[in-house]
């Protein structure tokens, strides 16, 4: 029976584990640790091999990404949320392959819902000047914790309705819409403030306030849905899962319910499966939230896809292209970073990026409509003005995305222009740009005598292309983790039988007399001597390296670094003089974050702390980890010439030290020793994560802190709030932030660094001197011999191994490093 790949790991790990190891650590257990390191790396890519290739689609909320979506997934249905509707936190929908559809909902707790009445009771109170309620805000506030108190504080308008503030009912305003959607089952519509006020309260079991109307039934059984539904995250995990079952038309409806209807706005995540061929082969289609919704809860959710789970982020635009906005989202969801901190990694998996522009059939029935107008009778078929209009589109978007990409590189701080620059040229040089009409495919396929599509084949819609390339990503990328994995599992067999086999020719010896080791270890000690002053001298280098210079260069890079980031953040805020006063004290109040009613997007915290952590990004990829890994695998090369020139002479020994015996040494120790240059290499992939999160989240919070103080100074009222706020941005923001930062960002990269050097130190324990090794492991031979004497003692063990070696998995071992 011929095994799959995947299978061959796990059948691999458990010989292993079962027969090789216990053999291994009563005859050389000094193999044990470079072994097990290596089975738990193949473990790992095993694991890694199995998972989803995540195309994460991005793009500003309304943009059109849902409908092409539900195009990609299916030819008929919509499975994904469309039409604006705005969740109490933006969730990323996911859509997997599955044999038979269901989705899987997680839904937000009590206290989010806390949080949104805790708001609207508190804008409602000013609005109407009704006195506050301690007893009554307490209530509801009892179930938030600090961070969820302050965040819904952070949404209540603080000017009076006769100070009125730009966008200061904004985030009030969509709390009151999705309210409503939660109770009534529709956005749209006049808000009842007291009725809506009254049902959340019941949703919550709290006591009625505000003497609303009643409820119809229809609104109670919502309102028995909700109750139900905030209940369930109280089970550590729980969620609800629900299959068609062959009951399509109800599956759809409440797949709907959940996705767009009543219950959308108290939905965590969602995870959709369909039986779409795109998705057949384990790509996975991941919907992030648009732009303008909920700025804190779109930045972590991006944060989490973008940062560290995508594999291809597909950036959907409109007929206008790829506009300054659109590209910026590359840069404040960490995607440019991302980039950035994998310049000088040769074996990060690569990220792809896809621009696909909708719409653009608009611009064709403009121009098909327009000429009709102007030559009637002789005007071109409608597929004749999409043809050209696509061809235009494609073209215009690349222009477009490199003139934007190229403002981006011009941007950032000097010291990491060239990184910079670099990182932007492989997305150029990669990226693919499609133009689509998800509607036209979408009526092709369903060939409805009402609307007929406009095209003569689903090609024409350029939809089956995007699809093929999705695909094709897809398939690349799994061929790329295969390809890894054969070769860690060829690697590791083969190490594990070097192994074996120096166990077998230590066996296979005939004994040496006591005399003739000791004689050998005199003549092996003078031919080491010089060898092991150089080692001793190598050895100390690389640990001054650890010890002294490279914290010492974390230090020094981390503050040249600030530098710049300090440099860079200051020509950020400085343009922010040409914006109202109204939009900088609405942002300021908001705690750096906000979208005015112009589609001004600002959002501070995201903006600084990305631009701060670029330059650190170049100092953690190309500073430390490219100087770590450059001196430990000379440190490993030093290993390795070292042994050869001992197993040199060994070989020169003739009939003193049988060939077999020297050969399988030499092997042993070969495979050993290169496994010191990837020392720290899983705990650094590992570690990349925990510098960006963690620098990231205390900028972010920095940031906060400063722009609550200034509200809490009353510093945002009065004349001259301009100025004051530009001094904030200037002074506090730009050089506070940044020297608070920069001791932070230090702490973090020697925190990671310190748990990467603990590693090194433990591994290079197994290694601390070769030449001894290499000395004993000769010399030892032949006192063992007269230990292993007894023939049917020595036929025992050989035995053994045979029988190890014939349970081994079959499977194809990379060449040694000798052939």
């Amino acid at each position: 029976m011929t095994m799959t790949p995947r299978s061959t790991e796990s059948t691999l790990l458990e010989w292993y584990t079962r027969a090789a190891r216990p053999f291994l650590e009563h005859h050389a257990p000094g193999h044990l640790a470079s072994l097990d390191q290596q089975s738990k790396r193949l473990a790992q890519l095993t694991h890694a091999s199995r998972e989803e290739v995540a195309a994460c689609f991005l793009g500003a909320a309304g943009v059109g990404k849902s409908t092409l979506l539900n195009a990609l997934v299916s030819e008929r249905y919509n499975l994904l949320p469309h039409g604006g509707v705005g969740p109490l936190t933006a969730q990323a929908t996911v859509v997997r392959y599955a044999d038979a559809p269901y989705f899987r909902a997680t839904y937000l707790p009590a206290s989010a819902l806390n949080r949104i009445l805790f708001a609207i009771e508190r804008a409602h109170e000013i609005a109407t000047r009704r006195a506050l309620d301690p007893a009554a805000t307490e209530a509801v506030a009892a179930a938030l914790d600090e961070e969820e108190r302050r965040e819904a504080e952070a949404a209540v308008p603080v000017s009076s309705p006769d100070d009125p503030t730009e966008g200061a009912r904004d985030k009030i305003d969509a709390y009151e819409r999705q309210v409503r959607l939660l109770i009534q089952g529709e956005q749209q519509g006049e808000i009842d403030a007291p009725f809506l006020l009254d049902a959340l309260r019941t949703v919550l079991g709290l006591p009625l306030r505000w003497n609303g109307r009643p409820l119809t039934p229809e609104e109670r059984g919502r309102i028995e849905w909700l109750r139900e539904c905030i209940k369930l995250p109280l089970r550590n995990g729980a969620h609800r899962e629900q299959r068609a079952d062959g009951d399509l038309e109800t599956f759809l409806r409440d797949l709907r319910e959940h996705a767009s209807g009543f219950l959308a706005p108290l939905i965590k995540r969602l995870e959709v499966g369909w039986t779409a061929d795109a998705l057949r082969e384990g790509l996975t289609f991941v919907d992030l939230p648009g732009v303008g919704v909920a700025n804190d809860e779109y930045r972590n959710v991006t944060a989490e896809w973008i940062r560290d789970r995508a594999r291809a982020i597909v950036l959907v635009v409109d007929r206008a292209g790829v506009t300054e906005a659109s590209a910026d989202l590359l840069r404040s969801t960490g995607f440019l970073n991302r980039l950035l901190h994998d310049s000088d990694d040769a074996e990060a998996e690569p990220v792809s990026l896809a621009v696909v522009m909708v719409k653009v059939d608009q611009s064709a029935d403009a121009a098909w409509q327009d000429e009709k107008l102007l030559k009637p009778g002789s005007a071109r078929k409608w597929g004749e003005h999409w043809r050209d209009v696509h061809a235009r589109a494609v073209d215009v978007a690349r222009a477009q995305l490199r003139q934007e990409l190229e403002k981006l590189s011009s941007e950032g701080p000097d010291a990491t222009r060239d990184e910079r620059q670099a990182a932007l040229a492989r997305v150029l040089d990669t990226v693919q740009i499609h133009a689509v009409s998800a509607p036209q495919y979408r009526l092709w396929h369903l060939q409805d005598d009402e609307e007929r599509p406009r095209i003569k084949s689903a090609e024409e819609s350029r939809v089956p292309e995007l699809l093929f390339a999705l695909r094709t990503f897809a398939t690349d990328h799994r061929a790329r983790r295969d390809a890894q994995l054969a070769a860690a599992r060829a690697d590791f067999q083969r190490r594990v039988r070097a192994s074996l086999d120096l166990v077998r020719a230590e066996w296979e010896l005939d004994a040496r007399a006591e005399r003739e080791a000791q004689q050998l270890r005199e003549e092996l000690e003078t031919f080491l001597a010089p060898k092991q002053r150089e080692l001793d001298a190598r050895q100390g280098a690389f640990r001054e390296f650890l010890r002294e210079s490279l914290p010492a260069q974390i230090d020094a890079q981390v503050n040249a670094a600030s530098l710049q980031a300090k440099e860079d953040i200051a020509r950020y805020l400085g343009r922010l003089k040409k914006l109202h006063w109204a939009t900088l004290r609405a942002t300021v109040r908001r705690g750096g974050a906000h979208l005015n009613n112009k589609g001004v997007h600002l959002d501070l915290p995201n903006a600084l702390a990305l631009r701060f952590e670029e330059p650190i990004a170049i100092v953690w990829s190309k500073h430390v980890l490219t100087a770590l890994r450059r001196r430990t695998a000379e440190l490993g090369q030093d290993y390795v010439a070292l042994v050869g020139e001992v197993v040199t002479w060994a070989r020169s020994q003739d009939a003193r030290v049988q060939g077999r015996f020297v050969e399988a040494l030499h092997e042993s120790l070969v495979a050993q020793t290169q496994d010191l240059a990837s020392i720290g290499k899983d705990a650094v992939d590992e570690l990349k994560k925990n510098v960006r999160a963690q620098l990231y989240a205390q900028l972010v919070t920095r940031v906060r802190q400063r722009c609550q103080v200034f509200v809490d100074q009353k510093s945002d009222v009065g004349p001259g709030v301009k100025q004051r706020i530009l001094e904030l941005f200037g002074e506090e923001l730009a050089a506070g932030v940044v020297e608070i930062a920069r001791p932070a960002a230090a702490k973090v990269l020697r925190d990671n660094y310190n748990a990467i050097q603990a590693e090194i130190t433990e591994r290079f324990a197994a290694y601390q001197n070769p030449l001894d090794s290499a000395r004993d492991a000769i010399v030892g031979s032949h006192q063992d011999s007269i230990r292993r004497s007894d023939a049917e003692r020595r036929q025992g063990v050989l035995d053994q191994i045979d029988t190890i070696a014939r349970a081994a998995p079959e499977t194809t071992v990379a060449p040694s490093a000798t052939d």
